[in-house]
């Protein structure tokens, strides 16, 4: 019981403020702990071991609460994934506005000539147009058939006369004619031409010619007469061809064959504008 006395707090006390302190005794018994102090500091990080020991296991899950951490490095991409399934056409979008004309481009090179089409159907003959003006009408009439021709006196050729309106004052006329005579004798033939009754000129020619000391006798004969005549225009005018025969000695007369003789003819012809 001293003993303890010694190890109590008064005398600690006491052999603090004492000037002879005694011998140290033995150790008392430990003391029942203490409260936990606050952390300390946290000290300077060692250096880095040489590593390559195992990985030891997963120690438990904390109680958290700790401050985040910084965001670690951006890991290597992954291998990518196989493509997924087409999704659904969308529904059309409205038309946008139509945009500027391009340029035009060069011209492409011709086509071949296609066949050659059918001929169409022949239109109607169109109405006869008035007469020119300025221009040439001919207007011509000739002896048709076998004539045998023996008036004494001026008598209108068969077939020889011809009627036009002019649009000027002058025409210009043609009258030949060509025939056989009598060949018994020595007569003659007279052309004479009427325009509009009056007469304009004539020919005449001998038509048959008989050789007394032979009595070898000629009829061919052929007759010619042009001239520019005076007509009135914008009128009908009549041009007509009258004849007469007579004889010296023989048979007055005269024959146009056109139907049997190729070299026979009689044709009056009026050039006129």
């Amino acid at each position: 019981m001293g003993t303890m006395q010694l190890w109590s707090v008064p005398y600690a006390l006491y052999s603090g403020s004492s000037t002879n302190p005694g011998p140290t005794g033995p150790a008392g018994p430990a003391g029942a702990p203490g409260a936990t102090g606050p952390a300390g500091a946290n000290g300077a990080p060692g250096p880095t071991g040489p590593g390559g020991g195992a990985t030891g296991p997963t120690g438990p899950t904390g109680p958290g609460g700790g401050a985040t951490g910084p965001t670690g490095p951006t890991g290597n991409n992954g291998v990518a994934g196989a493509t997924g399934a087409t999704g659904s056409t969308g529904s059309a979008g409205p038309t946008g506005p139509a945009g500027l004309n391009g340029n035009t481009g060069p011209a492409g090179p011709s086509g071949a000539n296609g066949a050659t089409g059918a001929n169409g159907t022949p239109g109607a003959t169109g109405a006869t147009g008035a007469p020119g003006t300025g221009g040439v009408n001919i207007v011509s009439s000739s002896v048709t058939g076998d004539q045998t021709l023996v008036a004494a006196a001026y008598t209108n050729v068969p077939g020889l006369s011809i009627t036009f309106t002019p649009t000027q004052t002058t025409a210009f006329l043609n009258f030949t004619a060509a025939g056989f005579g009598y060949a018994d004798g020595m007569s003659f033939v007279e052309f004479r031409v009427l325009v509009n009754g009056v007469s304009a000129g004539g020919t005449s020619e001998k038509v048959s010619i008989l050789d007394s000391f032979t009595g070898d006798g000629t009829s061919p004969w052929s007759a010619a007469f042009t001239k520019k005549v005076t007509v009135n225009a914008n009128v009908a005018n009549t041009v007509t061809v009258q004849y007469r025969v007579a004889a010296i000695s023989g048979t007055p007369g005269i024959g146009i064959y056109t139907a049997t003789e190729t070299g026979h003819h009689g044709t009056i012809s009026a050039f006129v504008q």
